[in-house]
């Protein structure tokens, strides 16, 4: 297997050429399946496999996109190129005959980054935290260019849609196995910088830090940071060749009169010191409104002032502080966090916005994120009037000895362990008039809809 990877290296220098034919593995992610979409776009022939039929399966194969299911190895045969991510494991069928043919492999940053090129300017979007949303509401403010918007996750509402002018890509850039390093985007936006990804950073925070400092570095023309993360202050104060735009309090682009209603945030938008127009968004919390100012910063460097009427029409993205229903009379909210800092912005968020009791149920992702952060992850359900865990969502990884969610729940003041949605259910439902939030970014999606 370290073949393969080796093949990495060598094809990073690859080109695009349209006469390729390109294969990727595990097609029905979300982030594979878009790029998939938008190299069909391009002309390119492309193909996919997943383990399993999906939603995203079955709308590629409506737009003309060969999709083998399960994963076979034979479905690589006659590609030029083969894609696969993170998920995909060193022993699938695939990955393996790609390498023993000699086919030009390439991991889904890559691809990313090679698509990326094919658009006159691109705006990539970092941090620890909120990076889909913010490239969503980024994608709103920024429609008149009509971009093309590439991110983990899906608006509510409103279909993947694959834009025709090739003008400017939007997208995600994650720090995940510094796969954002493979990107040179002419423009960015830094929201934060956290210990996170602890298994891809041996020298913990200060190795982040200089990645992310590595990242600003290959940025072009304009670097957006949120000045109330130390951090990502630090990293632009080093940037020193870039030109930047600050956000949030003492700022170039700073909101004034924050408020929270059931509609969600208002607040008046400044622009180095003059009022540009009052807004109106449909999200909540703190870290809501320096997404949104985050989004308007981008707008103003793109000299488009008039976004206020644009972020009135933002629904949200799913996954993202989604209302599902109700669980009798308990309001359910779905939540991607999976961090200690995003979990307590949530917990706070959700208790300003909606004023009731919180019920916290979280699935942690992963052993090894729990294990680096466990001392983080006692501490972050603070703001919850009870909390239940689910079982470690292991993603690509093996267990680890101790690193179990019964065993956190031992440690999580007013915590409780449960095994399975039914056991979930049953103690839920002895709750009255509640905001039972649901946060995690395994398979705790199916079970947060299952209790609607």
């Amino acid at each position: 297997m370290g073949g393969v990877f080796l093949c990495l290296k060598i094809y990073w220098s690859m080109k695009l050429h349209k006469n390729q034919k390109i294969h990727f593995i595990g097609i029905g992610g979300v982030s594979q399946s878009k790029l998939a979409l938008m190299l069909k776009n391009f002309g390119f022939e492309v193909s996919g496999s997943d383990r399993q039929d999906s939603t995203e399966v079955k709308e590629l194969r409506s737009k003309g996109i060969k999709v083998f299911v399960p994963h076979n190895k034979n479905a690589v045969d006659g590609a030029d190129v083969v894609v696969f991510n993170g998920a995909i494991s060193e022993d699938n069928p695939e990955l393996n005959r790609a390498g023993e043919l000699g086919l030009k492999i390439v991991k889904r940053s890559q691809m990313l980054a090679k698509l990326s090129r094919l658009y006159k300017e691109s705006v990539a979007v970092c941090g620890s935290h909120g990076k889909t949303t913010t490239t969503a509401l980024l994608n709103f403010v920024l429609e008149e260019f009509e971009p093309q918007m590439h991110i983990g996750g899906n608006l509510i509402g409103v279909p993947f849609e694959v834009s025709n002018k090739k003008d400017l890509f939007v997208s995600e850039a994650c720090e995940f196995q510094k796969s954002f390093l493979d990107m040179s985007p002419d423009y960015a936006v830094m929201l934060n910088i956290d210990a996170d990804h602890l298994d891809c950073y041996a020298g913990g925070i200060e190795e982040i830090e200089s990645t992310f400092l590595q990242f600003a570095k290959q940025v072009k023309k304009v670097l957006i940071f949120n000045n109330e993360d130390e951090r990502a202050k630090r990293v632009a104060r080093k940037a020193k060749h870039l030109k930047t735009i600050s956000f949030g309090k003492g700022a170039d682009v700073e909101a004034y009169n924050v408020r929270q209603n059931k509609k969600g945030l208002r607040f008046e938008l400044f622009y180095k010191g003059e009022f540009v127009c009052p807004v109106t968004v449909k999200l909540y919390g703190r870290h809501g409104v320096l997404n949104t100012l985050a989004a308007c910063a981008a707008a103003i460097v793109f000299g488009r002032q008039d976004i206020c009427e644009k972020l009135k029409n933002f629904a949200g993205v799913e996954r993202r502080m989604q209302f599902l229903g109700k669980l009798k009379d308990n309001v359910v909210v779905h939540d991607y966090a999976l961090h200690p800092e995003e979990i307590a912005a949530s917990i706070k968020a959700v208790r300003q916005h909606f004023r009731k009791p919180v019920v916290a149920v979280f699935e942690p992702h992963t052993y090894s994120r729990t294990k680096a952060l466990w001392d983080d992850f006692t501490k972050c359900f603070n703001g919850a009037e009870s909390v239940y865990l689910l079982p470690i969502y292991s993603a690509r990884e093996r267990a680890l000895p101790g690193i179990t969610s019964s065993n956190l729940a031992d440690a999580v003041s007013g915590s409780s362990y449960v095994s399975n949605k039914a056991e979930l259910i049953k103690k839920l439902e002895n709750y009255e008039k509640c905001i039972i939030l649901v946060m995690g970014a395994g398979s705790i999606e199916k079970i947060a809809h299952g209790l609607v």
